[in-house]
């Protein structure tokens, strides 16, 4: 079998991410991190964030505008960065708009932390999520989201201790608002893990907040809770083997 060395913490990954398959071994350690009590910050930029950073016109599959306002709130993250790590998951398959991101990379050289790949989202598809669950019903959690998370169900995370509830598709324009809320709640909780499903405003939200304490963690955490709460927004969740088979996994 052909074996890859890891490339070292804040190498940006190959195209061929397909072939590195880090997510249980990160999701072990993110888990640790939770349970240490060890707090961080991360912001994912995915496909949607950078059609909006290189100025793409549109929209996400999931109806949320490239506005102007938020591309520049998005470069600023990066430019003037607080300390956050930054996903850079640039889709393998999209090999021109990867190439656009590593040319915008290099031209702009943001002084920021590049985690090695999002870990998440195929440790959620592979069933290999359960270590973080566990780790996250240990400690006070704070969720982010839109509507349907209120639906979550306890066996996941636990109950969190308090949620913020943001718009589905403009959750960018309530950054400001979002940002007090959540530090009045964790003011009023004690919650120690942030975790944000905000779509393109979450990294904006994460720098904000990191900026200003680092009294807990600040994850933009993607999609992973929302087949839990029956909302099957990517295409592998929509699966009947997934469901049957793989999710109850992540809940061990």
């Amino acid at each position: 079998m052909k074996t890859r060395e890891v490339p070292p913490f804040g190498v940006i990954p190959p195209t061929d991410t397909n072939e590195w398959h880090w997510h249980l071994h990160l999701t072990r350690l993110y888990a640790a991190l939770i349970l240490d009590g060890h707090h961080f910050a991360e912001a994912s930029y995915g496909d949607g964030e950078w059609f909006c950073i290189l100025g793409y016109e549109g929209k996400t599959a999931r109806g949320q505008v490239y506005n102007p306002k938020l591309r520049a709130d998005l470069i600023r993250t990066l430019m003037e960065p607080v300390g956050q790590w930054c996903c850079y998951w640039g889709h393998p398959t999209k090999k021109v708009l990867r190439a656009e991101c590593d040319a915008w990379l290099e031209t702009n050289q943001p002084p920021v932390v590049w985690f090695a790949q999002r870990a998440l989202p195929p440790a959620n598809c592979h069933g290999n999520l359960w270590p973080l669950f566990r780790a996250l019903r240990t400690r006070k959690v704070l969720l982010v989201g839109p509507p349907h998370l209120e639906r979550l169900p306890d066996e996941v995370i636990g109950k969190p201790v308090a949620r913020v509830e943001v718009h589905p598709t403009d959750a960018w324009k309530q950054v400001d608002d979002v940002c007090g809320q959540v530090t009045k709640a964790m003011c009023e909780t004690g919650a120690d893990v942030v975790l944000f499903s905000a779509g393109m405003a979450a990294p904006v939200m994460v720098h904000k907040l990191w900026g200003q304490t680092h009294a807990a963690t600040f994850w933009d955490i993607g999609a992973i809770l929302d087949p839990y709460c029956g909302v099957f927004s990517r295409k592998v969740y929509v699966l009947k083997t997934w469901q049957d088979n793989i999710m109850p996994l992540n809940l061990r």
